[in-house]
């Protein structure tokens, strides 16, 4: 770099606002911007939720057509109680069909 490149950047950075560090923007601008991230968030969110009702529609019709492919699924015998965390550690463990 030559001396006038160095003192024409000497110059610039001490009278160019562009490089300021204590830069404040106009409250119109902050309110602006912080509208525009808020609406970012509420498209984000949207879109998100669009996507968990198409997935949960999906999933509602896959398992009725398995279902109806299948039949019904026997509980009666079945013990659908949790174990105890003190029957799992003895290894005392009743089974599952009655």
């Amino acid at each position: 770099m030559s001396v006038d490149e160095e003192k024409a950047q000497l110059d610039c950075n001490n009278f160019c606002p562009l490089f300021s560090k204590d830069a404040r923007l106009p409250v119109q601008l902050q309110r602006a911007m912080a509208a525009e991230a808020e609406a970012a968030r509420e498209a984000r969110a949207k879109v998100a939720k669009d996507s968990e009702q198409r997935s949960r529609a999906a999933f509602q019709s896959k398992t009725i057509q398995i279902m109806s492919r299948i039949g019904p699924v026997p509980t009666r015998g079945l013990d659908l109680r949790p174990r105890s965390e003190e029957k799992q550690k003895n290894g005392s463990d009743q089974p599952l069909m009655a």
